[in-house]
């Protein structure tokens, strides 16, 4: 059997959808105000890092959009998960917020395996520091070269005796 189908106005229907939008955020909005009547914090203090949290999922948003964690190491993924579960726990959060949880857990799990191949492909890698041979000219004509690029700024100020650079 199928469900029934039922046609409206695609006006009526925006407006349902604005209503319904305009519901939501009382809703939240009252949550937040039970929220902050349960914690009873006569300072503000509360409502501050409630704030403050808030702020700082919209940071955590526009890293994980735009930090990709095949082009940055380093990347905090325990942290990222601390996020997630502090998104579970706290009350009064955002409804927009409450979905991201799994996203993050995800993107977390992500960073982590970059992380580990790194550690595992440096893990056998030889570095050399550099030397003064490292550096400047490697054959006759690099030096002739280099020294006709440095040459009139530095003739004027080299004494005569002192071999070219």
């Amino acid at each position: 059997m199928e469900d029934p189908t039922v046609s409206v106005k695609y006006s009526e229907y925006q407006k349902l959808r604005d209503d319904l939008k305009q519901l939501q955020a009382r809703v939240y909005e009252l949550e937040a105000e039970v929220t902050s009547g349960k914690l009873a914090d006569p300072t503000g203090t509360t409502k501050l890092l409630h704030e403050a949290f808030h702020d700082a999922i919209k940071v955590v948003q526009f890293a994980v959009g735009n930090l990709a964690p095949e082009t940055v190491a380093g990347w905090p993924h325990q942290a990222l998960v601390a996020v997630a579960a502090a998104i579970e726990k706290i009350p009064g959060i955002d409804p927009h917020v409450k979905e991201m949880p799994s996203e993050l857990r995800n993107f977390a799990r992500l960073a982590a395996s970059y992380e580990e191949f790194r550690k595992q492909r440096d893990a056998n890698r030889v570095v050399v520091a550099a030397s003064s041979d490292d550096f400047g000219p490697k054959t006759a004509e690099a030096a002739v070269a280099h020294a006709a690029y440095k040459g009139p700024a530095n003739a004027e100020s080299a004494p005569e005796d002192a071999p070219p650079t």
